[in-house]
């Protein structure tokens, strides 16, 4: 399965053989405005990188969990959610993805030869009494479209009651206007959200994101993404 993303600016404009000012790039979502950035001293390009204290404590203020890992972005995480899930499960199960949303999400599974299934929404997949992957984008990219917390808590507990697994993508839900984040749900059995500093902060350059799982789906987690996550500056 094979995707083409957004966010390839310089090859659309080389491609149709135009000027390369006054874009909008609305390809990726991310923000155009971008959180502001220090000046860096030299010897951070120097060494090898390690998540420090104060930033790993900004990051469980911001979130209020205790609960996370750092790591390159959602995208590298995405790609490794089928290694964690026979880390601990040797059995293959359905994996429910939306019909429409961020297309890693499915790619990641099909590869693997799990069986893709898609719905619309989540009330479709609330009714299955087995052991299923549901996978939720919260806001949804690119439909826009929430589910409510109350939803996502009664997936949980029927992903809890099967021994399934709820993972929910908020990589957007900066911008949404009610509470709908199910982190405080992620010490849970099964449950596994995702979260980014690349759309809302304007900051995918860095590729920084943060998961908040259980605490040994986290370190499995961190052992297969392996070090040097995130780089230095």
């Amino acid at each position: 399965m094979e995707l083409e993303h957004g966010g390839q600016l310089k090859k659309i404009i080389e491609q149709y053989q135009l000027g390369s000012d006054g874009w909008l790039d609305l390809s990726t979502g991310i923000s155009p405005w971008s959180y502001p950035s220090p000046i860096l001293p030299e010897n951070i390009w120097r060494e090898l990188p390690h998540p420090t204290e104060s930033f790993l404590n900004a990051a469980k203020q911001y979130f209020s969990s205790e609960n996370l890992i750092v790591n390159s972005g959602s995208q590298a995480v995405i790609q490794k959610l089928p290694e964690l899930w026979l880390c601990f499960n040797e059995q293959k199960v359905p994996v429910y993805v939306p019909r429409e949303g961020y297309k890693e999400h499915e790619k990641s599974w099909r590869d693997t030869q799990f069986e893709i299934f898609y719905y619309d929404d989540v009330n479709e997949i609330l009714s299955i009494n087995y052991c299923i992957i549901a996978v939720v984008i919260n806001p949804n990219n690119p439909t826009g479209k929430s589910f409510e917390h109350s939803q996502l808590q009664r997936l949980s507990e029927q992903m809890n009651r099967y021994s399934g697994w709820l993972i929910v993508d908020e990589a957007f839900l900066e911008v949404s206007e009610q509470p709908l984040s199910m982190i405080q749900q992620a010490n849970q059995d099964g449950v596994i959200v995702l979260r980014s500093l690349g759309k809302f902060f304007g900051l995918a350059g860095v590729r920084v994101g943060f998961t908040f799982a259980e605490k040994a789906l986290l370190l499995r987690l961190q052992s297969l993404l392996g070090p040097w996550q995130v780089n230095g500056p």
